[in-house]
């Protein structure tokens, strides 16, 4: 394979230039085509590029560029086309607008849609949005699509449930679960039925809601100023009613910030012999308590004198952490390394260790 292609008016397709020409696939086919349509299929197709137009996409072509056979030119690939779709939702209230996607096979280039009992009833967008459904009942939807390889027509029947006891199904997430206090959450909605309205609630109730964003927003931006455990609900209305999701004790604020942060200066470290801000020097196999490391003058070893017998090692020691305020503790870290002598064996690893009751007791190793 020489160069690769993707084509953004079909399901998924990968255009592929080798030695032996040019191959197409999508989603929809079990395995690779050649394609020699107005291409060599006797030459290094070294490169590809395809130009699109996502309103009218008959007028796509492919073309592939080749050592020593000059430039070549092509529409793109068109099988028989099967039609298929999808929607937005199903079942929804009404006066909904619905968002319809075209799923159909073999690249079509033409689609005629169908929606009974909605507004407006026809379509010829390949993606139709804002499909309304204005009384309740089950409707049928058809798409056709076409292309110079044929027709095809798909009709499901009662697709559409449309109804005025849809009242929202409610869900949300965030952004993260265990955080320290101050940090931003993003909570995203992704309530279906057609929300149009939508009420937060914290408990406890110290946030700050930021970024333009307030309780009745739709994916608001919080910022959390207290600690411990935090109870969200998510209340959801739309034109048949009211629904409430309550996620109890699902966040967890207040983790320790990492006061055991190592820097180092970019312009003043020295990857042979260290900082110039002098850093603390750890012999081999030496284990040195944190508080003997101040944040900028973060831990090195002399690698020039570095001889360790096996099963040694040297490292630094974090502070106790108390954990009994909470229910679940994540511990993380993030590190830099580089080997410096490839014919040496060496690692970076982390333990941690249970103290409960003047227990000693491995957690876990890396």
């Amino acid at each position: 394979m020489n160069t690769i292609a993707f084509y953004e008016n079909s399901i998924d397709g990968i255009y592929v230039g080798s030695d032996a020409g040019v191959y197409y696939r999508d989603a929809s086919m079990d395995d690779w085509t050649m394609f020699s349509n107005g291409l060599p299929v006797d030459a290094s197709v070294n490169e590809i590029e395809i130009y699109h137009n996502p309103d009218n996409p008959s007028v796509d072509v492919i073309r592939a560029g080749t050592y020593g056979r000059g430039l070549w030119s092509s529409p793109v690939w068109h099988g028989q086309p099967v039609a298929d779709f999808s929607s937005e939702e199903t079942t929804v209230p009404v006066g909904c607008e619905v968002d319809f996607y075209d799923l159909s096979e073999g690249v079509p280039t033409s689609w005629s849609w169908t929606f009974e009992g909605a507004t407006p009833a026809t379509s010829s967008d390949k993606n139709p949005a804002g499909i309304v459904y204005l009384s309740q009942g089950t409707f049928d939807v058809t798409l056709t699509v076409s292309n110079d390889e044929g027709t095809n027509t798909k009709t499901l029947s009662g697709y559409m449930t449309v109804s005025e006891t849809a009242v929202p199904a409610v869900y949300f997430v965030a952004s993260d679960s265990i955080t320290c206090s101050g940090t931003e959450i993003y909570f995203t909605d992704m309530s279906s039925n057609c929300p149009t309205g939508w009420s937060w609630e914290f408990d406890p109730s110290d946030v700050t809601f930021i970024n333009g964003t307030n309780a009745a927003s739709q994916n608001p931006v919080v910022e959390f100023t207290g600690t411990g455990s935090f109870t969200v609900t998510l209340t959801v209305t739309n034109a048949a009613g009211t629904s409430s999701l309550e996620k109890t004790n699902s966040l967890n604020i207040g983790v320790f910030r990492s006061h055991f942060l190592m820097t180092l200066n970019r312009a003043t470290w020295n990857p042979n012999r260290g900082s110039s801000k002098t850093p603390t020097s750890i012999s081999p196999g030496m284990w040195l308590p944190w508080p003997e490391i101040a944040p900028e003058q973060p831990p090195y070893m002399d690698f020039y004198d570095y001889i360790v017998p096996l099963a040694r090692a040297t490292g630094s020691l974090l502070p106790l952490l108390n954990m009994s305020d909470f229910s679940i503790v994540m511990l993380s870290f993030k590190h830099a390394y580089a080997k410096r002598h490839t014919a040496v064996t060496d690692s970076l690893g982390a333990n941690i260790k249970q103290l409960r009751a003047n227990l000693d007791k491995d957690i876990c190793r890396w």
